[in-house]
């Protein structure tokens, strides 16, 4: 595994993320505020605490809900599988 790019993520309430895919894998880890976020059609809870695992060319998107806007820390990273 190695890690690209390490960053945080504050979804502002004014903020419309359409859905997009990254060619990496990433770690999304929320560490404040609730929403949604959508990963291949599927909907997971995201507060405090989750992680989600978006798979690279994953489309995925995130749909805040009122309250608290999320901080989401993002890893993007290369897995490297042995053969």
């Amino acid at each position: 595994m190695k890690a690209l790019r390490l960053r945080l993520n504050r979804h502002l309430p004014e903020a419309r993320w359409t859905e997009h895919s990254t060619s990496n894998d990433q770690l999304l880890i929320y560490l404040m505020g609730r929403g949604q976020q959508r990963v291949q059609g599927v909907l997971y809870p995201a507060r405090p605490g989750t992680v989600i695992h978006v798979a690279p060319g994953s489309p995925h998107a995130f749909e805040q809900t009122p309250g608290r806007q999320p901080l989401c820390l993002v890893l993007d990273w290369n897995w490297t599988r042995a053969g």
